[in-house]
């Protein structure tokens, strides 16, 4: 199999299984930020209705992969949002077979846009899984089988950024980067550096989500943040710098762990004034 003709040789035999509805080019190479030696992710989406065969696809995968032992998983035994797939080498490529319930990436695609999110950390590394990354794999996914154009009618879907998407992930993220600065604040002065390594790292994460909000882009994953941060204009100035500075050293003593706490409080209070009066406490 010519390595030139490996993706369209796939999607032709993931065809034939009457249970696929779609198949879609995900991952760095949708995005055109792959580099030679990344993986081919290939999403492939099944109805509630008619379960994705995945016998069918183990017959697919042992005939293709490079070797005896592919891994396969059955339908959602790695969770509810990255609910299966299998990881193969065909040709000496790693290609990841993805599976996507089209009816729950639907619902929850039509949730983004009336603003309602969800969070699932246990998901996977690093931060865990945040609902509206279906809004980006759709976003920029690539289109390779869509006999019914479902995959086409969700891309219009998420064409423009939902201003309520905006305001709800803003609004959610830095309320809890407040609460947790709280926390964090009486940890650094019974020098746990355990707890406030962890707020600093939880208020990192929840600062990332508020800059894509702010630039109206679709949070992909953690992977894309170097790549992303360069380019947004809405962001306080040096948040690269100043974020990995805050992770690299949290401090093993009260005064080092208090001053880690106070530069949190300071990337925090930057948010809040380039947020335009979007972000409302919970509390005042």
């Amino acid at each position: 199999m010519d390595n030139n003709q490996l993706i369209p040789d796939i999607v032709s035999q993931l065809q034939n299984i009457k249970t696929i509805k779609a198949v879609v080019l995900g991952g760095s190479r949708a995005s055109n930020t792959h580099r030679s030696d990344s993986d081919i992710d290939l999403g492939i989406y099944y109805r509630d209705s008619e379960p994705l065969d995945v016998e069918q696809i183990k017959k697919l995968a042992y005939k293709i992969n490079d070797n005896p032992s592919p891994i396969i998983s059955e339908i959602s035994e790695w969770g509810r949002w990255v609910n299966g797939g299998a990881w193969l080498t065909i040709r000496n490529q790693r290609v990841d077979l993805l599976y996507r319930n089209l009816d729950y990436v639907t619902q929850i695609i039509n949730d983004s846009t009336k603003g309602i999110i969800q969070q699932d950390f246990e998901q996977q590394p690093a931060y865990g899984f945040y609902s509206y990354t279906y809004c980006a794999e759709i976003s920029i996914c690539k289109i390779l089988y869509d006999p019914f154009s479902e995959i086409k009618q969700l891309k219009e879907k998420v064409r423009i950024y939902p201003h309520i998407l905006k305001e709800k992930i803003v609004n959610r993220f830095l309320w809890d980067v407040q609460f947790t600065l709280e926390q964090c604040k009486k940890s650094a002065s019974r020098s746990e550096v355990f707890i406030v390594a962890g707020c600093l790292t939880r208020i990192a994460s929840d600062l990332v989500q508020v800059l894509y909000a702010l630039n109206e882009t679709y949070y992909l994953g953690e992977k894309r943040f170097y790549k992303d941060e360069s380019k947004f204009n809405s962001k306080p100035t040096n948040l690269r710098e100043s974020l990995e500075a805050l992770l690299s050293c949290a401090g093993n003593s009260y005064s080092k762990l208090e001053a880690s706490t106070n530069q949190a409080e300071q990337l925090f209070n930057e948010f809040v004034k380039i947020s335009d009066n979007i972000y409302q406490p919970k509390y005042s």
